[in-house]
């Protein structure tokens, strides 16, 4: 191949370049008429699969299909819209109706309620089922009808697989009946009261916001609600915070309007071994200052905003660089001497499964990079995120984005004989090959282009519509107030 065809080269890990057999999804921004590729992932098969979590508080009735179970002509079903009715004839064996969602699961919260808004003959009895229970035909039976709507049935703790689609069954009573239903949701109290409830958070990374516009940057906080700020704390070469009292001053200001102050610190290169030292030694300063100030002034915390695959080439090695990016977590945690976080984007869950189980001992809480626009996939993309603060006993902040970004542009490659881009071995990993046209790659697969798709700005960041954003916080806040780890939302690009 003449070089000159060459647009644009690739890294990948072996376990991803193995995922390849269907094809390759580039995403990243459109720069000059070339993709600037940000993400790499293999093309999903058709298989279906579960989607994500049940949302909490919606009536669900409408999207779940119902399959009547029994013998024929005991279990009659009409549906409507809004409403669901079950007529049952009398019948010695089980028969019902069971409800299900193959794209949604339980939400893994303790404390869960399902929720019926539903009337008609006593007797009729709700269970759940996951996976094994719905091959064995054994539904985990939460309650019957008895009067009172809605109806709130207890969902037992550790006794479902949370994973399993979602599944509702209603068994008819042996005597028959008829039954109407107008709303399944799923629903959790909230762990803490109004005056205890998360609260948010913003960035402030220009050092000037706390030097020289503390007050204004105070205002800014007051007017979002926020009550802990992120704020970039430069340290000299002589390994001692710049401005240290200039510091404190603003760290008291803000305590005397209940505002935590932490340092943030962004650099992905903290994961590289000629690095990390530098990034230990920053946070030794950091601990320096809270020892030699009052308590008033000292920093509450540090959050560290690594990003460690925004280093060129580091996708080659996905086992090497999250054993990295644990050990870094691990140093800093050594040197900090204070409450420390970490930002890490939501599809962590899914791309690096295990990675925030690994760094669970090294961190406090976690802060979830969540940017999206919509309401539902912002809940979505939590959940899992919010159940690991809940298991491991930590906190999860979901932060949104409201900067400027640009848009981005989704290019699907299908497997085929000859394409524009190929995947060739290089030595332990692989290179993805970007080119000018199609062409039969010798040494590997090639792909195909068979789409490309705009994604506005507008799905990730709220920076056309604030307003909007701000309409939104206080049902997305009900929305993730059940969950025990819960600690607010924070914003960023806002200020």
């Amino acid at each position: 191949m003449e070089s000159g065809k060459i647009i644009d080269i690739h890294l990948l890990d072996a376990p991803t370049a193995g995922r390849l057999e269907h094809g390759i999804v580039l995403t990243g921004p459109l720069q000059h008429g070339k993709i600037e590729v940000s993400e790499i992932e293999p093309l999903p098969t058709t298989e279906r699969v579960v989607a994500g979590a049940a949302p909490l508080f919606d009536n669900l009735l409408a999207g779940l299909e119902d399959t009547a179970f029994g013998s024929e002509g005991v279990a009659v079903i009409r549906r409507e819209p809004e409403r669901l009715e079950l007529t049952c004839r009398p019948a010695q064996a089980p028969a019902g109706v069971t409800l299900h969602a193959a794209a949604q699961h339980l939400p893994r919260l303790t404390g869960l309620s399902l929720m019926l808004d539903v009337g008609g003959s006593p007797a009729f009895t709700f269970g759940l089922s996951d996976e094994e229970r719905h091959r064995s035909g054994s539904p985990l039976m939460l309650g019957r009808l008895d009067g009172r709507t809605p109806l709130a049935l207890a969902v037992p703790d550790g006794r479902l697989a949370r994973l399993s689609p979602l599944r509702l069954t209603l068994l008819c009573p042996p005597d028959g009946g008829t039954l109407a239903l107008r709303g399944v949701s799923l629903a959790a109290a909230a762990r803490r009261s109004a005056a205890t409830a998360p609260a948010r958070a913003a960035w402030a990374w220009e050092p000037d916001w706390w030097r020289s516009r503390s007050a204004q940057l105070l205002r800014s906080l007051r007017d979002t609600m926020a009550t802990t700020v992120f704020i970039t704390v430069p340290v000299a070469a002589d390994g001692r915070v710049e401005n240290a009292a200039v510091l404190g001053s603003f760290i008291a200001a803000a305590a005397g309007q209940s505002i935590r102050v932490y340092a943030v610190e962004g650099d992905p290169r903290a994961i590289l071994p000629a690095e990390r030292a530098k990034f230990v030694a920053r946070a030794r300063a950091f601990a320096a200052f809270n020892r030699a100030s009052p308590p008033e002034r000292r920093l509450s915390g540090v959050q560290y905003d690594i990003e460690p695959y925004l280093v060129p080439g580091l996708n080659s090695d996905g086992m090497g660089w999250q054993a990295a990016y644990a050990a870094t977590l691990a140093e800093l945690r050594a040197a900090v001497g204070m409450t420390m976080e970490a930002a890490v984007p939501h599809w962590w869950s899914h791309t690096a499964p295990g990675l925030a189980d690994r760094v669970a001992g090294h961190v406090d809480g976690l802060t979830i990079m969540n940017y999206r626009t919509d309401a539902r996939q912002i809940e979505r993309a939590a959940e899992p995120w919010l159940a690991w603060a809940q298991s491991h006993g930590k906190s999860v902040r979901i932060a949104l984005e409201a900067g400027p970004l640009p848009n981005e542009v989704r290019r699907t490659y299908h497997r085929a004989s000859a394409g524009e881009l190929w995947v060739v071995p290089l030595g332990s990993a692989f290179a993805a090959i970007m080119i000018a046209a199609p062409a039969a790659n010798r040494q590997g697969p090639s792909f195909r282009l068979v789409q490309e798709t705009l994604v506005p700005a507008g799905t990730v960041t709220f920076r056309d519509d604030p307003a909007r954003l701000f309409r939104m916080l206080p049902e997305l806040e009900r929305r993730f107030a059940p969950w025990p780890g819960f600690s607010g939302i924070a914003l960023h690009g806002l200020l």
